[in-house]
């Protein structure tokens, strides 16, 4: 597949293909020039440089599928500015997670993280919602019930398939052993994917912080929902802190979540705004 064309047109992505120098874990620099780094254009966060394995995912027919999917459901016949993806929200997604681990990694070293638990949180912030419907949240929180009322479906189930189907499908398992990616790092990836578990295997217990980078279920704070709060201020045009898509560079670790919370963040407004627009008479 031409990785500079849309699979299903003619139509180039926003990209440019970049040579970077990345670190290696022991701290030496190595030549990546086999490894062509892409800069997307993002209006949310600007330039994100993405690893050329999580762009052989994006040019997958299964991952391009997100650009027909709205972010905000059906909000956007009411609300037209209200007209981001899920295809952008997911980049946004991946590029907020590698920002907030490698700042995990670089500000806290004992705490262990190696690139290849960088690699795994950037696919899993990338691909946690792959198996979303038409309409979002509408399909799986409105369509599903109606007219299946006896299935117990979630969009993090088909999401956890559609990623499996997406590897199989496009013979992607040589290229993610290729950069370290095995079969316990999939593990990881789709335990990140699905949610919380009483037990996980992909990664020990002393590292269980790594699966509340994409999806907080304790605090529900995490990069999906800055991401999705710094697309709807820009959608919605409201006053909010900027600090809804900037990652603190002090970022850490804490064992006290009570302090983490919007109000926390400087963002006391955001946990309203997706009910002004989705509960709008004309929505519903």
């Amino acid at each position: 597949m031409d990785r500079g064309k849309h699979p299903h047109t003619d139509v180039p992505y926003p990209t440019r293909a970049k040579t970077f120098k990345k670190e290696t874990t022991d701290g030496d620099e190595q030549d990546d020039s086999e490894q062509n780094y892409k800069v997307f254009n993002d209006p949310v966060h600007g330039h994100i440089e993405l690893h050329p394995l999580l762009v052989k995912i994006i040019d997958t027919p299964q991952f391009q599928r997100l650009r027909y999917i709205k972010q905000l459901g059906g909000a956007y016949y009411v609300f037209p500015g209200a007209s981001h993806n899920r295809f952008e929200h997911s980049i946004g997604v991946a590029h907020l997670a590698g920002c907030l681990i490698k700042t995990l990694k670089e500000k806290q070293p004992e705490l262990g993280i190696t690139k290849q638990d960088v690699l795994c949180v950037q696919i899993a912030g990338l691909c946690h919602d792959l198996g979303h419907g038409p309409f979002s949240h509408l399909f799986d929180g409105m369509f599903i019930p109606r007219i299946r009322p006896d299935c117990q479906w979630k969009h993090e189930d088909a999401s956890v398939k559609m990623f499996e189907h997406l590897v199989e499908k496009n013979n992607l398992q040589p290229v993610m052993e290729k950069y370290g990616v095995f079969k316990k790092d999939l593990i990881f990836i789709t335990e990140q994917i699905a949610g919380p578990k009483d037990k996980y295997e992909g990664r020990p217990e002393d590292q269980s912080f790594l699966y509340e980078i994409v999806a907080n279920k304790r605090t529900g704070i995490d990069v999906d929902k800055w991401d999705y709060f710094a697309r709807l201020v820009l959608c919605a045009q409201a006053c909010a802190s900027p600090a809804a898509c900037r990652l603190h560079p002090d970022s850490s670790l804490t064992p006290r979540p009570r302090l983490a919370s919007p109000a926390h963040l400087g963002l006391p407004m955001l946990p309203s705004m997706p009910r002004l627009i989705h509960t709008a008479p004309w929505v519903i």
